[in-house]
């Protein structure tokens, strides 16, 4: 076996130094490295907040979106049901119209024809008359011709 080698004094010092260097060293790394830890901690608290947040204004855009659509619904039967009474309103109108024309051609119809049987019935006078004139006048025809218009 080999025999220890012989340590000075310097350099027990030296490397006292050194270890107590790397100590500092290391106890600056371990700092910073629990600080950068905590800022870590910070930011996920932060972004869970973060994440909290956003989450709440989605739920809250979708019930603003839900309550949209059901207005739109709404706007869109009620323009429907707009549509269809208008609609209506412009088959009656067509209708009433229809039915007045119709009413105005019957009433000159039932002129015309009412027309048409006074002229047959002073048509039939007429000749009824004309037909009875001589069986009328009959008993004084023979004043008539006994009538000289030379006298």
């Amino acid at each position: 076996m080999l025999a220890p080698l012989p340590i000075l004094p310097s350099a027990l010092k030296k490397l006292e130094k050194q270890i107590v260097q790397e100590g500092k060293t290391e106890d600056t790394s371990i700092k910073h490295a629990l600080k950068d830890l905590a800022h870590v901690g910070k930011s996920a608290a932060k972004a869970e907040k973060a994440v909290n947040k956003m989450s709440h204004s989605v739920h809250k855009a979708i019930k603003k979106e839900d309550a949209s659509v059901k207005s739109l619904n709404k706007a869109t039967y009620q323009h429907n049901v707009a549509v269809e009474k208008v609609s209506a309103a412009a088959y009656a109108d067509f209708l009433f119209t229809l039915l007045s024309t119709l009413f105005v051609f019957s009433v000159a119809l039932l002129c015309t024809l009412l027309l048409l049987y006074i002229y047959i019935f002073i048509s039939i006078a007429l000749i009824v008359s004309l037909l009875s004139f001589p069986l009328v006048l009959a008993p004084y025809l023979h004043y008539i011709t006994s009538i000289d218009p030379l006298h």
